[in-house]
Parts: structure tokens; C-alpha cells; sequence
């Protein structure tokens, strides 16, 4: 039996999303024996290696009722993911508006460089447009490109997997904002999330972030940051630091 950190069982996270593996619920058994004929739980039974996702997306079954479209699968799936995750981002942690774009079946293992898993269940978490797009920019191949069987968690020593690392484990950050600034920062906990910090999250906190002409606000903002580039307890200690000044600094403005 494969678990997984928290005592999770891989086989009973497989079965809880077959049982909802179709929006229609009189179509989910063909949808079953379609995801066993594509072997989306064994990657190293697939006959093709190379990337079919957008095949697979456009491809129309003919089911017992139905058509069944690789587009409804895939949509039932983002819906199961996003449920799991708490509508939030698998990587910066924020809340997910609505819609497809805003919620992009992100391939955690590159579809294009690792085609095997390019439609795996293990292999697909829910990101926003923004950390998607960065990661995709950043490249991520953390394993052999050979390998036939989808890796263990145990595998993503120094990589962050955002189905395998609970997220609070490796990643914290905070969030300061008001009607005219925001400001947000990121700290790896352990290796794999520091990874994410560095590969993706920093990129993404930049773009998050609304600048201030206030003196004391701009001032504190450079400090946590050279401080939150140690990605440790100090780091930690001073964002909670700055959270503290942002509020005095908008408190002594509304004096």
C-alpha cells in the first residue's frame, strides 16, 4: 500500500476521484474503463511517450448514453483537484477566481519534456494563469527523463510536488494590503520549498506587489526582502516583523 506524508493512501485519493470522475453521473462507469484503457494511474504501461494531452482534450468517446468529450474529463478533474486544494493556487496559496484560465491544469512534471506523464493522475494539480506561466518559463525536470514508472514522493527530495508535500509544511508567506498597496512574501520552510520560492514564487510575489510613495513603507519593503533571501527562521522572524511596521505606518497615516 503507497502512502503518502500524513499518513494518505494513494489508492483511496485514486478511487475518492473516480467516484466523481464525470459531472454526469450515469456516464462516470465509461469514463472509468476510458481513464483504465489511457492508463491515467500507470504511467509505465502507456504505449506512447510522447505528450497526447491536447489529443486526449479534443478526442470524443462514444459512451453507453453519450458522447463523452476528453474536455468534460478533464474539466470534472480540475473541479476534484481544486476542491482538494481549497480553490487555491497549488504554489503561491491564493485563491482562485473562476473560469479555466483562471484555473490551469498544470502538468507538475512538464508535458513537454516528460510526455509519459503528460496525462497522469499524480502528475496534474490546479495553478492560477500567473504561476503557471512563470513555472512553465522557469523549466522544472527534477528526475531522469528515462523513467517509466511516476516517481514516489520520497523521489522530489529537493523539488516541491503540490500533490505529494502538504503546503504548509514547505512553503509560508505573507500578505499585507490596503486600498492603495499590497505587498506579499514568500518563505521556503525545507528544500523543496525553497525550490519553489526561488523558481517560481519569487517571480510571482513581484507581480502580486503594489508599490507605495510612502517613505516608511518603501523602506521596510526593501528590508524584507534582503532578509526574506536567507530563506530561514530570520527570514520568517522578519516578515513577521514587517507585517508589524505596515500596520504602525498605516495606523500613524490615519492619526
Amino acid at each position: 500500500m503507497k502512502t503518502l506524508p500524513g499518513g494518505r493512501v494513494k489508492l483511496d485519493e485514486e478511487e475518492a476521484y473516480l467516484a466523481v470522475c464525470h459531472k454526469t453521473k450515469r456516464d462516470r462507469p465509461d469514463v472509468r474503463a476510458i481513464l483504465e484503457e489511457e492508463k491515467f494511474f500507470d504511467a509505465a504501461a502507456r504505449p506512447s511517450t510522447a505528450n497526447e494531452w491536447g489529443a486526449l482534450r479534443d478526442t470524443i468517446w462514444l459512451g453507453t448514453h453519450a458522447e463523452i468529450s476528453g474536455a468534460s474529463i478533464m474539466s470534472a478533474l480540475r473541479a476534484h483537484l481544486s476542491s482538494l486544494q481549497h480553490d487555491d493556487c497549488c504554489y503561491c496559496g491564493q485563491s482562485l477566481l473562476l473560469g479555466g484560465y483562471s484555473r490551469q491544469l498544470d502538468h507538475v512534471l512538464p508535458a513537454s519534456v516528460y510526455g509519459r506523464f503528460s496525462f497522469h493522475f499524480w502528475n496534474l494539480a490546479v495553478a492560477c494563469e500567473r504561476c503557471n506561466r512563470i513555472k512553465k518559463a522557469a523549466g522544472y525536470q527534477p528526475i531522469s527523463l528515462t523513467a517509466q514508472d511516476y516517481p514516489e514522493h520520497g523521489e522530489f527530495a529537493g523539488f516541491f510536488h503540490p500533490r505529494f508535500h502538504p503546503y504548509t509544511d514547505h512553503v509560508r508567506f505573507g500578505l499585507t494590503a490596503t486600498q492603495n498597496y499590497c505587498y506579499i512574501v514568500y518563505v521556503g520552510l525545507s528544500k523543496q520549498g525553497k525550490q519553489l520560492v526561488n523558481d517560481v514564487l519569487k517571480a510571482a510575489a513581484l507581480e502580486m506587489t503594489r508599490e507605495s510613495n510612502d517613505p516608511v513603507i518603501k523602506a521596510a519593503a526593501a528590508k524584507i526582502r534582503t532578509a526574506a533571501r536567507t530563506q530561514g527562521p530570520k527570514a520568517q522572524a522578519a516578515m513577521l516583523r514587517f507585517e508589524d511596521a505596515i500596520r504602525e505606518a498605516i495606523e500613524a497615516g490615519a492619526a
